[in-house]
């Protein structure tokens, strides 16, 4: 791929200004449902100026104008991420990362060479650990911890952020003891003779996490900085975060004014601060709550039950693997009722974490007496919807409810779930295919910092459903496989639609912001084998560049710019 400047080209198609950005020579798909690709596309000022062909595009050239030639690469919207956590993929990308650890004397051993020179006293955190992965599928206890930190307290996230593990200094400082009673809508797991095992599932984790102390303002600046430079690398342009307090709004809104956060962000109110909802909802939806279109907030997000991984889900049978335990409900169905009802009264979204058939049907029970003659556009979202029946999904299409999906979930999660719930119900866990027949729309995520938030690891995931070596062989539960074509919508156009911002984003059209990506090859006609290598060579936010943002290639005049060379 070529970077030009052009030296002098004067060719006009009209009296307006040229042209900041013309790629030509591509494949370049718009998603507009109908639509054929075109080869090239036009960028002014920050907004896209002209979709169609080379020659036209060519047309609209000046002396300052950057033209790419594409030469075959594909061209796409920027990648949306429809639920993640970023400041908590910040978090991870600057504390102790445990994930692929392989067994439990590994986390251990990571986290003694990581805590070196730690202070007396001073905490340490991690995530990332995941039990399924190592031999001993059982969940750990804290004595090896606690033996190699005894006077620093240590907390260890699971990968999916429903279960922790915390040494004794950590539970010490909670004022953890055996005998202690379980929380609401949490569980302390205990040893034998009654003795804390260190491991803590879903609201009991905040016993712990309360007595933490919070980052300073330069640390989250610099977790913001880090997640978002990761993200621009692999082309994602806007994300969806799943549970934002009202401290963490102030500090969005601060960095959007500082020209801090080069992100769409569309903000889900975490359910449980009754101070943020008090203070945003009565206003209603702010599309653009920062005046610079990178911030909506006009959604809320509860939480219903716990996660598969961990025995949280809330199943109407017993896990398969566990037998008397049904995992646990979150937050109650009068609860769930009425925040429904505030966020219609107030024409929010509600955005629910719902991942056992229990916790699935319980929501759609709220959603749908809050509903009830509901004219409003609100598009209610169940968030994960990993274990459903085909009553759930036929509930969901008739009440017009939104699925918001993870497919590396699936590919992740794929060797212990049929032990989890047994064959049968294993057949409706990431049910993609069951839900797109009905006509619910999948907008499509990661989750981050639970999985890697990568669109070409997730584009891997729905049209395979194999893991990264292509196995199993023809995928598991192939059935449910989302052609191509339907996965790039699941990644691109459906979260923007899914947060409302389908007029501005999500397909490539005039006066849409330019907020690009280019591939090092067309995800539609690759080689089912050379899709996992694909690569995100350039980047653009509102019309600047983003990735790459050091170097120069041979060939262009535009210092700054690395664009790789794949012939």
């Amino acid at each position: 791929m070529r970077v030009a400047r052009p030296l002098l080209i004067f060719l006009f198609a009209s009296c307006s200004a040229p042209a900041d950005w013309i790629f030509h020579g591509g494949v370049v798909h718009t998603l507009v449902e109908g639509q054929e690709p075109v080869s090239a596309l036009v960028v002014r000022g920050d907004s896209i100026a002209f979709v169609g062909g080379d020659a036209d595009a060519l047309s609209m050239a000046g002396p300052r104008t950057w033209v790419v030639d594409l030469a075959g690469r594909a061209l796409l919207p920027g990648f949306h991420d429809a639920h993640m956590h970023l400041m908590g993929y910040g978090e991870s990308l600057r504390t102790l990362n445990l994930l692929g650890t392989r067994s439990w004397d590994e986390v251990v051993s990571r986290t003694v060479v990581w805590g070196e020179g730690l202070e007396e006293g001073e905490w340490l955190v991690g995530n990332g650990w995941d039990q399924n992965d190592w031999d001993e599928k059982r969940l750990p206890t804290h004595h090896a911890l606690s033996e190699a930190f005894p006077r620093n307290p240590v907390l260890l996230w699971r990968v999916d952020g429903h279960a922790a593990l915390a040494n004794q200094a950590a539970l010490d400082s909670a004022g953890l003891i055996a005998g202690v009673e379980d929380p609401a809508g949490g569980r302390i797991l205990r040893e034998e003779g009654g003795f804390l095992s260190g491991v803590l599932l879903d609201r009991a984790t905040g016993l712990v996490t309360s007595k933490i102390p919070p980052p300073s303002k330069d640390e989250l600046r610099l977790r913001l900085q880090a997640a978002v430079a990761s993200l621009h690398r692999r082309g994602v342009t806007a994300v969806g975060d799943a549970g934002v307090d009202g401290t963490g709004v102030d500090f969005f809104r601060s960095a959007a004014t500082a020209g801090e956060l080069q992100l769409r962000l569309s903000i889900m109110l975490d359910g449980r601060d009754e101070q943020a909802l008090n203070a945003w909802l009565p206003g209603g939806p702010r599309p653009d709550l920062d005046g610079h279109g990178l911030l909506s907030l006009r959604s809320v997000k509860v939480i219903a039950d716990g996660a598969l991984g961990s025995r949280g889900a809330a199943l109407r049978e017993d896990y398969a693997d566990d037998p008397g335990n049904r995992g646990l409900v979150l937050t109650p169905s009068v609860e769930l009722e009425e925040l429904a009802r505030r966020c219609r009264e107030a024409g929010f979204q509600l955005c629910a974490h719902a991942i056992g058939d229990r916790a699935c049907g319980l929501v759609l029970d709220a959603f749908e007496v809050a509903l009830e003659g509901e004219k409003q556009d609100l598009r209610f979202r169940l968030e994960h919807a990993q274990l459903l029946t085909r009553v759930e999904v036929a509930r969901m299409a008739r009440m017009g409810i939104v699925a918001s999906m993870q497919a590396q979930h699936a590919t992740s999660d794929m060797p212990w779930v049929e032990s989890r719930v047994g064959a049968l119900r294993a057949e409706g866990a990431y049910a993609w295919r069951w839900l797109m027949d009905a006509g619910v729309p999948i907008a499509g995520g990661t989750d981050a910092p639970v999985e890697d938030p990568d669109p070409i690891a997730s584009f891997w995931s729905a049209v395979t459903r194999t893991d990264s070596e292509g196995n199993p062989p023809g995928g598991w539960f192939p059935e449910h496989r989302m052609t191509r074509m339907e996965a790039l919508h699941h990644l691109i156009r459906l979260p923007a639609w899914a947060s409302f911002q389908e007029g501005r984003m999500g397909t490539l059209e005039k006066g849409k912001v330019a907020d690009l990506v280019v591939l090092s090859g067309d995800p539609l006609t690759l080689p089912e084998s050379s899709l996992p290598s694909m690569k995100v060579d350039m980047t653009l936010f509102n019309g600047s560049l983003v990735h790459p943002v050091q170097g120069a290639t041979s060939g262009s005049e535009r210092p700054g710019i690395i664009l790789a060379d794949h012939d």
